[in-house]
């Protein structure tokens, strides 16, 4: 599939958040609100006592048939969940995962059911919901396109012509339907009316996955299939369109007061894509391949555990950016993530409308075993932390302020659960629940500085890696793999990247730079 330029631009999260299902409406301000039909009858209403925090997280790895397979999203649902429950107060029993492992499975049919019954009949004003989708993303035929979809140029909301009539999706597990020219994808349309049917503007959606073609690059799995089956562009089934009527009707909307809802951009809340329209969403290796994840969702999750004053998620944004272009960047691959807030205010709002209602941390502790051994997961500690995290680690056991009140030293670990026995302080300071903060690393006795040699060194190359042999603690590694040097040869092509803001740069801790001539 050749590269998408613009005109594939979709308003659908990964692709595009201009319609990944949120009207991007002051639902009170608008002629005609909304959710003003059937859905909406509820009307303007206090939230009744504690606003109820609710979320439904997607996984799709083990796609069938000819469908890449991924090794990530089952992880990112992990560590999704871990941070809602842990960092911000939800309670388990209001988190709903449809995934792989789980007894629903993420089909079609069961994603649309779950969004329906967890989050729209249950949402009420006030409410926090959150949506959060990890899999592949394709794009499909538009029965009624928009003429012109939103992009984000350099930061700046631009629109282009929808010439190519196209919609982005979520892919399901059960895409395939026996017909070459349909697709069972839950397009940005359908997902667009069932948030618009909620009844708090207290949304948060994620979407870990793209649309701009698929494969692989270096070590790097990518989230996205193509769109065209048999040569042409796949369209909706007839049940996803007859899906989307039924909706509209619920919501008193005609076609062209949907379009005309979909042509104002994206919607209440907050969106956030994992990359821009025309670039690939990495399911990444971390820990030395140990485990994958969606290389936007570790980072938002480990951000959010580590955060340690008051931000607005326009703030997070802008650092977890940085961050997702520093992991992609590093094989060769430009990543940005897009962030779509509506009213443009709700960017000063906390992440997921919530404070964190924990201190900042790195691990949570999952089990004390009768034997004193402590389980513990580490989905706040970096990755670049995590291979260092071996036998030996000390962990501050904390208190609801926040204040260290034991210790735990680590004896192993695997991916990211940890092992460990009390140190020092009372055992029973430390319960399932309990936050941990890492204190003192250990290191491993064979540690080394890992340097990559960049291909633009060329012929010497190999005269580095023979020079390097002989020193004990350098160890030279693929130029695709994590490091903490890469040495490199500036060369006239690299000058002309760096000065460009999509160019690629390898961004390591230091780039060490050889005079052209």
């Amino acid at each position: 599939m050749p590269p998408i330029n613009r005109r594939h631009f979709l308003q659908f999260a990964g692709s595009a958040l201009a319609s990944v299902g949120l009207s991007h409406l002051d639902l009170f301000h608008q002629g005609k609100p909304f959710g003003s039909g059937e859905a909406g009858r509820v009307g303007q209403v206090l939230a009744q006592g504690t606003s109820r925090k609710l979320a439904l997280l997607v996984g799709v790895n083990n796609y069938p048939g000819t469908i890449p397979k991924l090794r990530g999203c089952l992880t990112d649902v992990e560590l999704q969940r871990e941070l809602l429950i842990h960092r911000y107060g939800f309670n388990p029993k209001d988190i709903v995962i449809v995934s792989d492992n789980e007894s629903l499975k993420p089909n079609r049919e069961t994603i649309l059911e779950a969004f329906e019954t967890h989050l729209i009949q249950q949402a009420k004003p006030g409410d926090m919901v959150v949506f959060h989708f990890s899999g592949h993303g394709s794009l499909i035929r538009d029965p009624n396109p928009l003429p012109e979809l939103i992009v984000n140029v350099n930061g700046q909301k631009q629109s282009v012509p929808n010439r190519d009539r196209l919609n982005g999706t979520m892919v399901p597990f059960d895409r395939a339907t026996g017909n070459s020219e349909q697709v069972q994808d839950i397009m940005g349309r359908t997902l667009f009316l069932l948030t618009g049917a909620l009844q708090t503007d207290n949304v948060t959606v994620v979407l870990d996955c793209c649309h701009s073609g698929g494969g692989t690059r270096g070590n790097l799995l990518f989230r996205a299939i193509p769109s065209r089956l048999g040569g042409n562009d796949a369209n909706p089934t007839g049940a996803e369109l007859e899906y989307q009527k039924r909706w509209m009707k619920k919501l008193n909307l005609s076609e062209q007061e949907f379009s005309d809802l979909r042509l104002q951009g994206i919607a209440k809340g907050v969106a956030i894509g994992s990359a821009n329209y025309n670039q690939l969403a990495a399911d990444a290796p971390f820990d030395g391949g140990m485990f994958h994840a969606g290389a936007f969702t570790y980072l938002l999750t480990r951000y959010l555990w580590q955060q340690s004053k008051e931000e607005g998620i326009g703030t997070v944004f802008v650092n977890l950016a940085r961050a997702t272009r520093d992991v992609s960047n590093s094989s060769g691959v430009a990543q940005e993530p897009i962030l779509a807030a509506n009213p443009e205010n709700n960017q000063k709002q906390p992440t997921y409308f919530l404070q964190p209602s924990t201190p900042f941390a790195e691990a949570v502790v999952r089990e004390v075993r009768p034997d004193g051994t402590i389980v513990y997961w580490l989905g706040g500690i970096s990755s670049r932390s995590l291979e260092a995290n071996r036998k030996g680690t000390l962990f501050s056991v904390l208190n609801d302020r926040g204040e260290e009140v034991a210790l735990i030293e680590q004896e192993s670990r695997t991916n990211l659960v940890g092992v460990g026995k009390l140190k020092s302080g009372a055992a029973t300071t430390v319960q399932p629940g309990t936050l941990l903060r890492e204190r003192v690393r250990g290191l491993p006795t064979n540690f080394k500085l890992r340097v990559g040699l960049d291909p633009s060194l060329g012929k010497d190359r190999d005269a580095i890696q023979a020079a390097s042999r002989t020193l004990d603690r350098v160890e030279v590694v693929a130029s695709d793999q994590a490091m903490n040097y890469r040495l490199g040869r500036m060369t006239n092509n690299y000058q002309t990247l760096a000065r460009s803001q999509s160019g690629v740069v390898p961004p390591v801790v230091v780039w060490a730079c050889l005079r052209q001539d």
